[in-house]
Formats: structure tokens, C-alpha cells, sequence
């Protein structure tokens, strides 16, 4: 019998496209009371230009981070806007406390006091729940604290899960059946097939199920031969309107997609494009694409990646 091949997980570029492309309804399912207190009718900007002047120098090379910036403005007649930053941390680290204290004083010395930092862990680890930083010396010190989620707690609310009608339920859903089934390749695509079927099913809007059918497919990477066979059980078992829009979506979002997510990869990664590299990755295929995205997550320069 022929051995499943192994693939490598990536959480961090899956959070960063649903968060962008979910905020809202994330905010509402981990933070109601904030999600309440904001008026959405005025809209909201991310500010990931901002986010990486100031992101630590001392970052490990090639270490890349879950985090984000929001800026938007309250329903209580206050016209200054509230910047909300968001850092998803899949893996203990335990330097993530101080990681939030800094972003958090060097987004007060820019804009101010009305910040708010805000933390999803994504770990495996029941027992790690950073929440404060502290630092002390001779009688000087600082508390900084921040609210934090800890994805793991939703496993025991399962059922929850499944009936809410806020589609951020489904990414949270995608992410910890990831990491339950690292070394379960077929358990994760059974997993894979269930949550997209789900994503295709619940009558939300295209968008909607767009982002999510993006996560799921994104996040739960499984060897080319399961990925097929979760593809052929959709194609026998979902209706024909959800079928319509998965082919859809595929056709005409696939390379508009991973073109987005591919650039946005690369400036974190190396900075500001040449416009001979914009060039070539706007005129690439999809399959090509894919090829780049992968390499960007392994080489060390831009020229590597695009000569893969």
C-alpha cells in the first residue's frame, strides 16, 4: 500500500486573509461587547502598512507573525478612532507577553492612548495563558495586561459550534481539527470535507462563504490524493447551487486570490516589490502561483522564490 505523503502546516497567512476578509463577525464571536460599542456603518481600515514600522527589530530572521491593525470608530458620539490590534499566536512562545507589551507602547507613541490589544491563542497547550506582562527593577516596574482567547476552551463547547450562525464558529472549527489531526492525514481530510460541505451549506452570502471555504481549504492542507478524494465526495454529496458556487469561486477567485495573498506574503517578507517582480507575479498561472507561495515560506530571498 502506497504511503500518505506528509505536508507542512500553516496557520499564519490563513488567519491573516480570514481576519481581513471576517473581522467583523470575528469580533462579534470572541468580543461582543466591543463588537456592540463599535459603529460598523462607518466602516473600518486595516493599517498593516503602519503595523510593520513598527513591528520589532529584534525579530528572529524569517520568523513571521499572526497581527494586525484596525482602525474604527465608536457608537458613543466620540469622532477619535479606536485602534484595535490583533496578534493570533498558533504555537507557545514564550516571549508572546512582551511581544504585546511592545507593540502596545509603540502604538500609544504613534496614535495615542485609545488602543486595545487583543490575543487569540491557537496552541495545544491547556495550561499556557499569557495574559500580562511585568518588569520590575529597584522599585520601577510596569503591569500590562490584555484580553485574551484561547481557542482550545471551544473544543468543549463543540456543539455550540456547530449551531452558531456566526460563520468565524466554522474557522475556529478548521483550526483546532488542524492541529488535532497533525499526524492523522485522513482524519483531516474527513474533517476537511465535513467543514467545507458546511461552509457551502448554510445559505450565507458568497463572500462569506468564499473566506470561509478559503480557510478550510487553506489551512487544512492534506496530501494531493486525500485532497482529490474530499473534492469528489463534495462533487456526489453537496446540492447542485452549492456546486455551482464552489466551481465559481474556484475558477474565477483561485488566481485573483493567490495572487493577493502571494504579494502580500512577499512584502512582509522582503518589503516593497520591483516592479519587474510585480510584473512577473501578476502575469503568473495559478499553478505557478501556488509554486511561489510555497518557496516564499522557505527561501531567504526574493530572487530565490521567483526563479522556483
Amino acid at each position: 500500500m502506497p504511503r500518505t505523503s506528509r505536508v507542512t502546516d500553516n496557520y499564519d497567512e490563513p488567519w491573516k486573509a480570514a481576519i481581513e476578509r471576517l473581522f467583523p463577525y470575528m469580533m462579534q464571536f470572541f468580543h461582543p461587547r466591543l463588537h456592540a460599542r463599535i459603529d460598523w456603518d462607518k466602516g473600518f481600515h486595516f493599517l498593516n502598512d503602519d503595523l510593520n514600522k513598527i513591528s520589532s527589530p529584534e525579530g528572529k530572521k524569517g520568523t513571521r507573525y499572526v497581527d494586525k491593525l484596525v482602525s474604527v470608530l465608536m457608537n458613543d458620539g466620540n469622532e477619535e478612532l479606536l485602534y484595535i490590534h490583533l496578534e493570533v499566536q498558533s504555537d507557545r512562545d514564550d516571549s508572546f507577553p512582551e511581544r504585546m507589551y511592545m507593540y502596545y507602547y509603540r502604538l500609544c507613541d504613534k496614535y495615542g492612548k485609545r488602543i486595545v490589544s487583543l490575543a487569540i491563542l491557537g496552541d495545544t497547550d491547556p495550561k499556557w495563558r499569557p495574559n500580562k506582562y511585568k518588569q520590575g527593577q529597584h522599585g520601577c516596574s510596569i503591569a500590562f495586561k490584555f484580553p485574551m482567547v484561547k481557542l482550545l476552551d471551544y473544543e468543549k463547547e463543540w456543539e455550540e459550534l456547530e449551531l452558531s450562525p456566526n460563520p468565524f464558529a466554522l474557522v475556529v472549527m478548521a483550526h483546532l481539527k488542524t492541529k488535532r489531526t497533525s499526524k492523522n492525514q485522513k482524519e483531516r481530510a474527513h474533517w476537511k470535507y465535513l467543514l467545507m460541505r458546511m461552509a457551502v451549506s448554510r445559505g450565507m452570502e458568497e463572500e462569506v462563504v468564499g473566506a470561509l471555504y478559503a480557510f478550510v481549504d487553506w489551512v487544512m492542507k492534506v496530501p494531493v490524493e486525500l485532497d482529490n478524494k474530499v473534492a469528489q465526495e463534495l462533487i456526489i454529496n453537496i446540492g447542485a447551487k452549492e456546486m455551482e458556487y464552489i466551481n465559481r469561486w474556484q475558477q474565477e477567485g483561485e488566481v485573483k486570490g493567490q495572487l493577493s495573498f502571494l504579494k502580500k506574503l512577499l512584502q512582509e517578507k522582503f518589503g516593497e516589490l520591483p516592479a519587474w517582480a510585480l510584473a512577473k507575479v501578476e502575469s503568473a498561472t495559478a499553478s505557478v502561483l501556488a509554486a511561489w507561495f510555497d518557496a516564499a515560506l522557505h527561501k531567504n530571498s526574493l530572487e530565490e522564490v521567483l526563479s522556483s
